[in-house]
């Protein structure tokens, strides 16, 4: 019985070679293109979506006098067995068509009123393609598209060639000079803006080799252009667009001849914290970076036991990322690292740690979004991002004698009012210490005060007005 199906399998490889050989006709080639994002069968499957494209990506359909080689699986009958049919009358149903169009005019394949329609015979297991999860084929414009048994449209294009073509050195080095070019300094909320902006540039998917991407990975690829950092190392930002509308994003640097030489991921959605995925929790992974202007980079991971782990790299001469180690002011103790899981030069904070800062109500997140603060009063320390510990002091203070400005005292007078608090005669406020060399001081009254009244740490000025508090023991979780 095994040499039987050995047999069987070299006379079909000897018979889609001679067919190839000896065609009369010119085969007509389209490559694999792409499976849809959805099916139409009701049935969602990330994982059967990924089988196919793992299965079918290196795959061409080759039609070669009258016979359709579904390249180096089977072979179809078509001219035979293929029949002339509305939408409408292949899916028999209204619902079921419109479900088909549905995902048609998702994928951008024009669904004609009168496609070629060939039968796979999937019952009859004599019949070549009986193994197969295609169910039939579709013609439709320069796409032929399987049906498949799970509802997915495998998707495979005629003019894939022409694209394929044009993925030379060359072509690839054009593409990147048109990417839009952003600033540094940079974190996760400012490419959050740049993408709701549009401003990110679409780059074609058939350049995934260049970009060390594998094919099954991104549904689109969004890039931008970076500061260069010398004539030979020039990064870009490129994010991975998935299916699901999640992205993953990394920073790439590019030697002068535009070939990788690093990149490092920076922003990335893996599942969800109390609840797992599809609960009510927040999500888990990188969720935070930063670039500075120097290209001194932070990223932190936070894990689904509210872990966070901060790291800190740097670009050395030859182009490449080198991580160095991050240290803490701000905490004596630190959780156990698992060495497996964890960077030896990482800071890992425990979920209490990493959940004990000043919630905020901010007007513009922005303004302070790249400040994680924590402010300890009855030891009177104060720190940014974990990391960076100041001294304050405490103090009370005539309110106009404080403000020194009679307008800025009357318009910060109303501020307080708005939130319950009687500021007119005396207030509260900190003095931070060692803080000149922190954008903190943006914020701060002469360089280095905030206003600390009903254990809130308000941040005020001509422009703005801003306030922290200290969550209870009970609201210690990530927001």
């Amino acid at each position: 019985m095994k040499l039987k199906k050995i047999f069987l399998k070299i006379i079909t490889v000897l018979f889609l070679s001679i067919n190839i050989v000896y065609a009369t006709e010119p085969p007509e080639t389209w490559y694999f293109y792409k499976v849809s994002k959805n099916t139409a069968l009701d049935y969602e499957s990330d994982s059967e979506r990924e089988r196919l494209i793992d299965k079918y990506s290196e795959t061409k359909l080759i039609l070669i006098d009258g016979d359709l080689t579904v390249d180096k699986i089977c072979t179809m009958p078509h001219e035979t067995t293929t029949d002339i049919e509305t939408p409408l009358s292949y899916w028999k149903s209204p619902e079921l068509t419109d479900k088909y169009k549905k995902i048609f005019i998702e994928e951008k394949i024009p669904l004609e009123n009168q496609i070629e329609v060939t039968r796979n015979n999937y019952e009859n297991e004599n019949y070549p393609c009986f193994k197969e999860e295609f169910t039939d084929l579709i013609k439709t414009g320069n796409f032929m598209v399987f049906m498949t048994k799970s509802g997915y449209l495998l998707i495979f294009s005629e003019n894939l060639e022409k694209d394929l073509s044009q993925s030379n050195d060359k072509s690839f080095s054009k593409e990147l000079t048109q990417l839009p070019i952003i600033d540094t300094p940079l974190n996760d909320y400012d490419l959050y803006e740049l993408d709701k902006e549009d401003s990110l540039k679409e780059i074609p998917v058939h350049y995934k080799k260049y970009l060390d991407i594998p094919s099954y990975e991104g549904e689109d690829i969004l890039a931008a252009k970076l500061p260069s950092i010398s004539s030979n190392i020039n990064p870009y930002i490129i994010s991975y667009v998935m299916d699901s509308g999640e992205r993953d994003s990394y920073l790439y640097l590019f030697s002068d001849n535009d070939k990788v030489s690093d990149k490092l991921l920076i922003f990335s959605y893996i599942t969800t914290t109390r609840g797992g995925p599809g609960g009510y929790g927040l999500p888990v992974g990188y969720r935070y970076f930063n670039i500075d202007k120097n290209y001194s980079i932070e990223r932190r991971q936070r894990f689904e036991d509210e872990t966070i782990e901060i790291q800190h790299y740097q670009v050395n001469q030859n182009g490449k990322f080198k991580e160095i180690p991050v240290t803490s002011e701000c905490y004596n103790q630190f959780p156990p690292k698992d060495k497996n899981k964890h960077s030896s030069k990482s800071l890992l904070l425990s979920n209490f740690q990493a959940n004990n800062y000043l919630r905020s109500y901010l007007e513009d997140k922005n303004d302070f979004y790249d400040m994680t603060m924590t402010l300890n009063i009855e030891e009177n320390i104060f720190c940014l991002n974990y990391q960076q510990s100041f001294p304050i002091t405490l103090n009370k203070i005539n309110a106009k004698k404080f403000f020194n400005n009679e307008n800025l005292y009357q318009q910060q007078v109303e501020n307080f009012k708005k939130v319950g608090i009687d500021i007119s005669n005396e207030l509260e406020y900190i003095t931070f210490q060692n803080i000149e060399n922190t954008r903190l001081t943006n914020f701060l009254l002469n360089g280095n005060q905030a206003i600390y009244m009903d254990n809130k740490l308000f941040f005020v000025g001509e422009n703005y007005f801003a306030f922290f508090w200290q969550p209870k023991d009970e609201e210690l979780f990530y927001e």
